[in-house]
């Protein structure tokens, strides 16, 4: 068997624990990390891909999750919230708090927690303000922390 095989019997099995477990799109933008997160945050995962991504089990709120993965050309990035429509901030106007992970491939290294309230107003100048999904608004981690984010996860 070669070493791609090799991947790819992994990734399938994967998929399909995921699948028995009720999680049909375990690879779509992200959520096997958005599950990652959820288990090291202890919060409940939510399988879908519009609303919040888990919701925190002390507050049964939702949450959002944005990550980068530092393996790449920069070793860092920015996280990105796209498709600023009212919808959208409807949505996320919904949570308390927001998460922010850094992960090197499927490995969780930090993950950074900040009250919406100090963040909303910002992801807002960039909204569209209509059902227009062009708004978009990204944040480094260093940014993050000057607003106020705190370190809640490190490997």
């Amino acid at each position: 068997m070669s070493w791609i095989d090799e991947v790819v019997e992994h990734l399938s099995e994967a998929d399909r624990v995921a699948g028995e477990n009720g999680i049909s799109n375990l690879f779509y933008n992200e959520m096997f990390m958005e599950l990652i997160m959820a288990a090291k945050l202890g919060h409940d995962f939510k399988p879908h891909t519009q609303g919040g991504d888990a919701v925190e089990t002390d507050s049964g709120k939702p949450t959002e999750y944005k990550l980068i993965n530092v393996r790449n050309k920069s070793g860092g990035g920015s996280y990105q919230f796209h498709w600023l429509s009212n919808s959208k901030m409807q949505e996320l106007g919904r949570t308390e708090n927001m998460y922010f992970g850094k992960r090197d491939g499927v490995e969780l290294v930090e993950v950074l927690k900040i009250k919406s309230s100090l963040i909303l107003p910002l992801i807002a100048e960039k909204a569209t303000g209509t059902d227009s999904i062009h708004g978009h608004k990204s944040f480094s981690h260093s940014k993050l922390k000057k607003l106020g984010a705190e370190v809640v996860y490190k490997k």
